[in-house]
């Protein structure tokens, strides 16, 4: 147990991940922390993270994973026109076969 009379204000940000309410989140515990750690910046820093959290928003929905990219290759129209073109080599075009 702590003292009374020990002041708390300048670790509290830190304590807050450690120590939340049950009800509340990793996540809304860092949106908490974050809230106070901004509040104490100036406007033009308040603007700087601000664009940074929206450079990351963005950044994080323009990722694209390998399984979605094979899924549009394989769903997607532009190979279409292959399927019309002869086939230019055939298996006794091969001078090595491998089993």
């Amino acid at each position: 147990m702590l003292p009374v009379d020990v002041n708390l204000t300048g670790i509290w940000p830190s304590l807050l991940l450690f120590v939340r309410p049950k009800n509340m989140s990793t996540k809304e515990a860092l949106i908490k922390k974050l809230a106070q750690n901004i509040e104490s910046l100036s406007e033009a820093r308040i603007l700087e993270v601000n664009d940074f959290a929206e450079f990351l928003a963005k950044k994080s929905g323009d990722d694209i994973s390998s399984h979605d990219l094979a899924r549009l290759a394989m769903e997607g129209q532009a190979f279409n026109f292959l399927n019309d073109e002869p086939d230019l080599y055939t298996i006794n075009d091969c001078k090595v076969n491998y089993k």
